[in-house]
């Protein structure tokens, strides 16, 4: 019996721990079955892992400017066959994120690394992101790009200096294709938005005024996207079996149309709007969880098993519709193989399930050795 088992982030558990432990426990249930093991992501966190158990590569460490925009910290990018990967978590997200975090944080770190890959020749850099603490649509990465210099975020600032921002940043990511793996489906501003994401950290008061607040810095670049030639679609150049060389970058092109909304568009919402930047270069935003399953050859692989189980922190339909559970029950799916989806968190239940592709669904801890446990239930129950 061949198990294809993929694992995201359980609790605090991160996905390479959750797969090891509940694998462990399959192993002791079921000796005899044939495991493949994959460590998903949905790119705002466990991306580094997902790609590197793959295909490998090398990490480096970063030095770069911190969210505060004055401290300098260490950040890790993992670069394989002419693409950087990097999560823009370990820039945006400081350990201890203050509420003026979300008013003042920059996004500048990220923007030296994408800019340093850049010089250095790097054909791709992806950046996953997923909610931040910090919030400033990008315009520190754009500094970055730039070469401006860094200190804490300014609205009015980022307003005033864009068009020469761009105009450097676009000139430097010439022979560099950007691309932003979403984690969530955040728009740039509203009900979903950016600021929306922080409410509980915040509060809704100051969650609305951060959406005000950027009103202006969202219009501008609104503005100014631009859309660039995609060689070879969503999936990328490690997409599916691994073995493709990274995308060759278009060049930007024509503004976007009329009817093509940064300010509306899924995912550009992450990494407190860094897609809304991401846009405006040229660049692509994409949903987290489908990508970095097409870069880790999940459909292939889901394709020769026989059963799919997946690890993921809820099951929810949200998870079920674009989260790591989505992008593995579509793969799936599409070959009549049976899927498990285990979660610590939420409800779906089997009506609900059932039109995602999902057979079954259960409950599992977020701690080692209660997946351990669960992986030996569940071998014992899942073996033909």
């Amino acid at each position: 019996m061949r198990v294809l088992i993929a694992a995201a982030r359980v609790g605090s558990l991160p996905a390479r721990g959750a797969l090891d432990a509940f694998a462990a426990g399959w192993r002791s249930g079921n000796p005899d079955a044939l495991l493949d093991l994959a460590v998903c992501s949905s790119g705002a966190h466990d991306l580094l892992d997902a790609v590197e158990a793959v295909h490998g590569g090398s990490r480096e460490v970063e030095t770069v400017v911190a969210a505060d925009g004055e401290h300098e910290h260490p950040v890790v990018v993992l670069l394989v066959a002419g693409t950087a990967y990097v999560q823009a978590g370990d820039v945006l997200d400081p350990p201890l994120a203050r509420a003026t975090t979300a008013w003042t944080g920059t996004s500048y770190g990220v923007g030296q690394i994408v800019a340093r890959a850049a010089d250095a020749g790097v054909r791709r850099v992806v950046v996953g992101a997923g909610d931040a603490a910090t919030l400033d649509l990008g315009a520190g990465l754009l500094a970055a790009l730039a070469d401006a210099p860094p200190g804490p975020f300014d609205p009015a600032t980022a307003l005033d200096r864009l068009p020469a921002w761009l105009t450097t940043a676009r000139a430097r990511l010439r022979a560099t294709e950007l691309v932003l793996a979403a984690g969530t489906a955040a728009s740039v501003r509203g009900l979903r938005g950016a600021a929306a994401a922080l409410r509980e950290r915040v509060g809704a008061a100051q969650s609305q005024a951060l959406d005000a607040r950027l009103a202006p810095l969202a219009a501008a670049l609104e503005a100014q996207r631009v859309s660039r030639h995609d060689l070879l679609g969503a999936g990328g150049g490690l997409a599916a079996g691994g073995t493709g060389a990274p995308g060759t970058p278009g060049a930007p092109g024509a503004p976007a149309s009329a009817t093509s909304s940064t300010a509306g568009t899924a995912g550009a919402g992450s990494g407190g709007g860094l897609g809304a930047a991401v846009l405006a270069l040229g660049g692509r935003v994409v949903p987290g969880a489908a990508f970095v399953a097409a870069e880790t050859g999940v459909p292939a692989r889901a394709r020769e098993a026989e059963l799919a189980v997946v690890l993921a922190d809820r099951v929810d339909p949200v998870e079920a519709d674009t989260g790591v559970l989505g992008a593995v029950a579509a793969a799936a799916a599409r070959d009549g193989v049976a899927l498990l989806a285990l979660g610590r968190t939420g409800v779906l239940s089997r009506r609900g399930a059932a039109p995602f592709g999902i057979s079954a669904t259960g409950h599992v801890e977020g701690t080692a050795e209660g997946l351990t446990a669960a992986g030996r239930k569940h071998a014992a129950a899942w073996r033909w």
